[in-house]
């Protein structure tokens, strides 16, 4: 296609250019993640870890369509003219310990009773668990909030 004949980014509306970009972002974010688990991080908890399987052959090849996946981002960045998204650790660690902190109070015996009654004593040992890690997430949003 010659470049008179693309489209420019000065032919979509600033609401299209928001859907499309946060899509595009959010395809992004996840190419990251891919990319991390390929060049070997991965994550490992006392509850939940991540074991690579991927054989060298099958990350190269996923590696490769990270790059070409990127070319067509990169391409729309340009002719679309999105502006590109830094975020910064801080507000990501704050934001997921927002998000979570429901599911932590949720955790509280008073709400577990709607899976049925609990054993004597089970909120007596549970409850104060739950709280220090309320008190601990707490923390590290405080913590990421700092200037």
């Amino acid at each position: 296609m010659s470049k008179e004949a693309r489209p420019s980014g000065t032919f979509i509306g600033d609401n299209h250019r928001r859907g499309i970009s946060v899509t595009l972002t959010l395809l992004d974010e996840i190419l990251c993640r891919f990319e991390r688990w390929t060049k070997g991080r991965t994550a490992e908890g006392p509850l939940y870890s991540e074991r690579n399987d991927l054989s060298d052959d099958r990350k190269e090849v996923i590696l490769a369509e990270i790059a070409a996946i990127r070319a067509v981002v990169v391409r729309l960045r340009d002719e679309l003219a999105l502006e590109p998204k830094t975020e910064r650790i801080s507000t990501l660690i704050w934001s997921q310990c927002a998000w979570f902190w429901e599911s932590l109070v949720e955790l509280e015996s008073k709400h577990l009773r709607r899976y049925g009654e609990l054993a004597p004593g089970f909120a007596a040992f549970f409850d104060p668990q739950v709280a220090e890690l309320i008190e601990r997430m707490d923390e590290i949003s405080r913590i990421a909030r700092q200037v």
